[in-house]
Parts: structure tokens; C-alpha cells; sequence
């Protein structure tokens, strides 16, 4: 905290160096709770303005300055959303929830590219199956995915950090019996056989992606197109900002 601004920095001990090893992902995720910040300052009569300082291992700076109320509709949704593996029902999205879509996620050197075509999707679904396979087929990789998951909400909780079971689509679980429970069920046939399944169910992909090199660390904006896009309609599968 500072004098009217929040200060959002990386938290460089928490890293996943397997997965993310540029720190492409841990910066995206500043971009989106600096998406969420700006739309619950909004709401509370605060007019955020978001700027990236590079110094050091880098921070997003929100200066927070008197301003009308505004209860958006993202602001709402940001309590009701979700990220879940679970299939969808395959229904097609209308042209305005689509134009909804493209226009929450875009700006600022962002932009979004919607693939609902059928091909287009099959296309995309070839690298995502095979990026799948290689990392489940990494020993490495697996055991960073164990040590980050929380297997039940009072870890989840505890620990602050780390990716919910929940979002697997798993039940809850002791950590001893999560840890058993996934060793023994996650496989990579299995699991691009289930990815698969979910990519066709959706209404089509959404790709996050930005010009700006990461070597400027400007992977959050991004980051806070990703967390807007949730907040849109529903049925829809993201794909990793880039």
C-alpha cells in the first residue's frame, strides 16, 4: 500500500520454474488481479489508472483518485465466475455475446482471436493435445503440478496460493490421498482424451495474445484481458495468453 495506489508485486518465491520459466504466467496473473482491483475500485467511487514499473523484479502500481460509483456488470460477475474443466453443452454463441467477447478483452497492445470455427478449432486442438502429452509425460513437470495443487479449500486457504483441486474438476481430498489419487489417474492418453472431449463441448476458443515482448514484462495486460473475459458469457474455453 502507498499514499492513494496500490503496489501489486511478484512473489518470486513462488514461483513454477518448470512450467513457467520465464515468469510468462506469474506476471499474467498481476494483469489479472489488477483487473480485478480496477473494477471493485470502480465500484467503491475510486477511478483506478494502472501503470508497469520495470524496476527491479518489476510491480504494477494502481493510483486510486476520487470518482463516480460504477457497479459494472464485470464487477458482479467477478464473485459468480469460474474456472472449471468440466464439458459443456456445445451451444453456439450469438453474434452480440461474441462482439461482448472480443471487445472485453481487447486493448491496450491485447488482442483477442475467437476460433469458432470447426476447423479452426480441430487445428488448435492438435498443439493443445500435444503440449498436454509432453508435460504430463515430464516427471519434473508432474511433480511441480502436485506440489501446487491444493487438494481441499482449508489448503487452499492456509497456503494462499497454488491451483484449487476444485478447478480440475476433482473432488475435494486430503493432501496424502490427493497425492495418491492423482498419481494413479492422471495419465496423458487419458487426459487428452478428456481435454478433447471438453475443447468440443465449448462454444469455440479464445486466445489472449500481446506484441510486447516479456522480456519488458508486460505480460499482465494479457493477464487482465483474461480475467475480464470470464466475466462474459459463459460455454467458452481459454486458451493461455501469449
Amino acid at each position: 500500500m502507498a499514499a492513494s495506489a496500490i503496489r501489486i508485486l511478484p512473489d518470486l518465491n513462488r514461483r513454477t520454474l518448470v512450467v513457467d520459466p520465464d515468469d510468462h504466467h506469474l506476471y499474467v496473473s498481476l494483469g489479472c488481479a489488477t483487473e480485478n482491483l480496477c473494477l471493485a475500485a470502480r465500484a467503491m467511487g475510486l477511478e483506478p489508472e494502472a501503470e508497469f514499473r520495470p524496476e527491479g523484479d518489476g510491480e504494477i502500481r494502481v493510483a486510486l483518485t476520487p470518482g463516480e460509483a460504477e457497479v459494472s456488470p464485470l464487477f458482479e460477475a467477478i464473485v459468480s465466475r469460474q474456472c472449471t474443466r468440466n464439458d459443456y453443452d456445445g451451444t453456439p454463441l450469438p453474434a452480440e455475446e461474441l462482439r461482448l467477447l472480443k471487445e472485453a478483452g481487447s486493448g491496450d497492445g491485447v488482442a483477442v482471436v475467437l476460433l469458432t470455427d470447426h476447423d479452426a478449432i480441430e487445428h488448435a486442438l492438435v498443439f493443445i493435445r500435444f503440449a498436454n502429452t509432453r508435460q504430463l509425460n515430464n516427471s519434473t513437470f508432474r511433480r511441480e503440478l502436485e506440489a501446487w495443487i491444493r487438494f481441499n479449500d482449508a489448503e487452499a486457504v492456509a497456503k494462499g496460493d497454488g491451483l484449487s483441486g476444485r478447478a480440475t474438476g476433482n473432488p475435494q481430498a486430503p493432501r496424502w490421498l490427493g497425492k495418491i489419487l492423482m498419481r494413479a489417474v492422471l495419465r496423458p492418453k487419458a487426459e487428452s482424451t478428456k481435454l478433447a472431449r471438453q475443447v468440443r463441448s465449448s462454444a469455440g476458443l479464445a486466445v489472449c495474445s500481446s506484441r510486447q515482448r516479456m522480456t519488458e514484462r508486460i505480460g499482465w495486460k494479457p493477464g487482465a484481458a483474461t480475467s475480464a473475459l470470464p466475466c462474459k458469457p459463459r460455454r467458452w474455453a481459454f486458451a493461455t495468453p501469449s
